[in-house]
């Protein structure tokens, strides 16, 4: 039996499970099962006899069977970059086994000359960019950034995994990552960052979910995160029923959103999903700064069902410390990035530090320069 096949664990619904391998069976019996398979005792929890503890049906999970599938919104000319992410996917062992790049139509072509160098150790698929949002083509004012949260939240549909993580081509992993680095107790990791300078962020996702803006200060943590699928999709159908509130509303409120969802028939491609028109249209201006991960947990903040899907941990999953960001170009060459690296330290265990790092493109260090410094420790495909 598969465990990315088995539902997720309090999620019932026939909606929100993924494909069972005993269809029949009557939810509330999948989900205990799903409890067996996943709920150490306190005692292995230490000792590691869950690896050969036997679920009912003798069935035994293990490692091999705890994969998260990864996401990646790509354009050809980010691929230089992202092919630093992929060769650090094949040199640290890590759960990531499934990668789906969604790009462009006319890209794809091109991408599967470029990935074909890594198919033998990473299981990538293409996606096609307009089958998760067909509007895009029609949708002029959704690029770069925007597209890219768009795509992160479309993508749930094309998951089979219960969890996916989310990345960014200026994302590298630096370390070998368990599964219990991603998902605890069935749940997947999360954490807040900081006191956030991003409320617009905030006060635009509850516009969006038309709800009152009463969030504290704290942000939450940012790609590369894992999501819930099933949270994901519970997501798409309550904004769905906000596009129908707002198609249903009257007066001069969301007046843009209004009339290009009245116009999704007429305008737009067949396939068109009205949540993903919704959050294209809350793009346009009047400009309201929902992110992907502000909308996500703010909505599951909102009707209590944040601890159904997340565990709370002190860190995200990037080190702050030692990534680039905007206007700290300068900070690269000072780092020693064989330490960032490395595996072993007598000084620090290094299994707790968080597992990626960041270079943003927007640092301005010269691709050459991270790929030359990188190339040290990451092993090129075939090798």
């Amino acid at each position: 039996m598969r465990a990315d096949y088995l539902p997720v664990l309090g999620c019932s619904s026939s909606k929100c499970t993924a494909n069972s391998s005993n269809p029949s069976k009557p939810a509330r019996e999948r989900d205990l099962y799903l409890f067996v398979l996943y709920a150490p005792l306190p005692s292995e929890r230490k000792s590691g006899a869950l690896a050969r503890r036997q679920n009912p049906i003798g069935a035994i999970l293990t490692r091999t069977e705890q994969i998260v599938t990864a996401v990646l919104p790509c354009l050809q000319q980010d691929f230089p970059r992202a092919r630093l992410l992929l060769r650090s996917l094949i040199s640290y062992k890590n759960p990531l086994k499934k990668l789906i790049i969604a790009c462009p139509s006319r890209q794809i072509d091109w991408f599967e000359r470029n990935i074909h160098e890594f198919r033998n150790q990473l299981d990538i698929k293409l996606v096609d960019e307009s089958i998760l949002v067909p509007e895009l083509n029609e949708c002029w004012w959704v690029r770069g950034w925007v597209k890219q949260q768009l795509l992160k939240l479309a993508v749930a549909e094309v998951i089979e995994t219960n969890f996916y993580l989310t990345l960014d081509a200026d994302v590298v992993l630096r370390r070998d990552v368990d599964f219990a680095d991603l998902i605890l107790e069935n749940k997947a990791r999360y954490a807040f960052l900081h006191p956030t300078p991003h409320m617009s962020w905030y006060r635009g996702s509850w516009r969006v979910l038309g709800m009152k803006f009463k969030r504290s200060q704290m942000e939450h943590n940012v790609t590369p995160t894992v999501l819930s699928v099933c949270a994901v999709k519970k997501l798409a159908r309550f904004l769905e029923k906000r596009a129908q509130q707002i198609q249903e509303s009257k007066g001069p409120k969301n007046f843009i959103q209004r009339s290009i969802l009245n116009s999704k028939e007429k305008s737009f491609p067949h396939g068109t999903k009205s949540w993903t028109l919704l959050l294209a249209a809350f793009a346009l201006w009047p400009i309201s700064e929902w992110t992907e991960y502000s909308l996500y947990y703010s909505f599951l903040e909102e009707h209590q069902l944040l601890t159904n899907y997340h565990i709370e941990t002190d860190e995200v999953f990037y080190d702050k410390e030692q990534s680039i960001h905007k206007k700290h170009a300068d900070k690269f060459d000072k780092i020693d990035w064989k330490a960032v690296f490395q595996q072993t330290s007598p000084h620090e265990d290094c299994a707790k530090r968080p597992p990626f790092i960041i270079v943003q493109s927007v640092s301005k260090v010269p691709l050459e320069k991270i790929v030359g410094t990188f190339s040290n420790f990451l092993q090129e495909p075939g090798q």
